[in-house]
């Protein structure tokens, strides 16, 4: 996963690894930037940021992800969400598995963002 990526996910309020034994070995974004791997014994400040693995990206979409798509003719992947109760889908590509399914938890977070800005939002 690209630090770009990565730091949109911390953003939008991806769960951080507090456990420090699920830290080892796993990449993680310090405040300059550099994304270097945690080995136990480190002293690494709690607020660093852990990358997520493709497990995890799956395990936080829910019972909303469904499928992870592969294309072979572009090898490109594709992450899908099951229908909303307004008979929607969420669909997310990357260039790995990871990065499509970081993209799907990033459109499934913002549409809640969005329906708890508008529940909200004071009527007139």
């Amino acid at each position: 996963m690209n630090y770009e990526l990565a730091q949109e996910l911390k953003d939008a309020g991806f769960p951080n690894i507090k456990d420090l034994q699920h830290r080892q070995g796993r990449e993680f974004i310090l405040s300059d930037g550099s994304v270097p791997v945690y080995s136990l014994g480190n002293a690494e400040n709690v607020t660093d940021w852990f990358i997520p693995i493709l497990e995890e990206l799956i395990e936080a979409c829910g019972k909303q992800f469904d499928r992870l798509i592969s294309y072979h003719d572009t090898g490109d992947w594709e992450a899908t969400s099951e229908k909303d109760s307004d008979g929607y889908f969420k669909s997310a590509s990357g260039k790995t598995p990871t990065e499509a399914v970081a993209r799907l938890w990033l459109a499934l977070h913002s549409m809640k963002t969005d329906a708890n800005q508008d529940q909200n939002r004071p009527t007139h």
